[in-house]
């Protein structure tokens, strides 16, 4: 680790003041469930949650809840955040679908420090959503990647901050038969198109719409490769240490667990076990 990561990492390990046992107790949190379960007819209409209650989310402190501290966020263990994201499946599982996918700033966690401190400059509280399939091919310019393409299941965009969109392209100097590199591009979510194709029977309301940019320039500051060393190494927090599937696995499990006349849509059978995780660091099972 580079003498700069090292002082990044020394800003960021203070602990959080906040007490994540007790979020989901909160005025704060108690009104969001309160507000989810009287507009699930309109969720399901609008095809998306609407900006008004992703601003209700914010502040229920649900999408700080991955930001390291040195962006003012809450830092929390994984625990705490997935008993967020349970209590607002058992209202409604698109809710907490983008409440979850919306708060995945693991996906952003490799991108360079000068674009996180871009992405947190207003605050903690940004929401992310990303259509990362189907890989879209970008061509090398100087200092970045110039970028065409739609793409598919962009859950949450529409209250998004900033959208990813999954990208492959050789670097420079790199041979015309060598293998393209995988990567993501993420830029503010005014930046990219929205078009109104999620459609479907069930989840109507995660509005995983697709996404679409047209020669649009990213510089190499918001590129970061898929599966590279993230910068949870430097923002040493507990949740950028564990697997992104996770997040999604509650909103599945949990609507099960809610009362039988607001489960919109069942499966044969509801899932076979609840989700174990286990920190890397500190060997805690949650």
């Amino acid at each position: 680790m580079t003498a700069s990561s090292q002082a990044l990492r020394a800003t960021d390990i203070a602990t959080t003041s906040v007490d994540g046992a007790t979020l989901t107790k909160t005025p704060e949190f108690e009104e969001l469930l309160a507000i989810i379960a009287e507009r699930q007819r309109e969720f399901e209409e609008l095809r998306h949650i609407p900006r008004d209650v992703i601003a209700l989310m914010k502040k229920a402190r649900i999408f700080r809840s991955a930001t390291p501290t040195r962006f003012g966020g809450d830092a929390l263990a994984p625990h705490h955040f997935l008993r967020m994201i349970d209590a607002i499946a058992t209202v409604d599982g698109s809710a907490a679908w983008v409440a979850a996918f919306g708060s995945a700033n693991t996906y952003t966690a490799a991108l360079s420090v000068e674009a996180q401190e871009i992405m947190y400059r207003d605050g903690p509280d940004q929401v992310f959503a990303g259509g990362l399939h189907p890989v879209q091919e970008a061509v090398r310019v100087g200092g970045g990647w110039r970028v065409s393409g739609q793409w598919k299941f962009a859950s949450g965009c529409m209250g998004a901050d900033w959208i990813g969109v999954g990208i492959a392209g050789r670097r420079e100097g790199e041979s015309a038969d060598a293998p393209p590199v995988v990567m993501m591009a993420v830029a503010p979510a005014e930046e990219v198109e929205i078009i109104e194709t999620w459609d479907v029977s069930g989840m109507q309301g995660t509005g995983s719409h697709d996404t679409r940019v047209r020669d649009k320039f990213y510089s190499d500051a918001w590129i970061c490769e898929r599966g590279a060393p993230v910068f949870s190494m430097i923002f040493s927090i507990a949740i950028r240490r564990w697997p992104i599937r996770p997040r999604f696995t509650p909103p599945a499990t949990s609507v099960w667990r809610a009362p039988r006349s607001i489960r919109r849509y069942r499966s044969p059978e509801p899932p076979r076990s609840w989700l174990a995780i286990q920190d890397s660091a500190t060997g805690a099972i949650f």
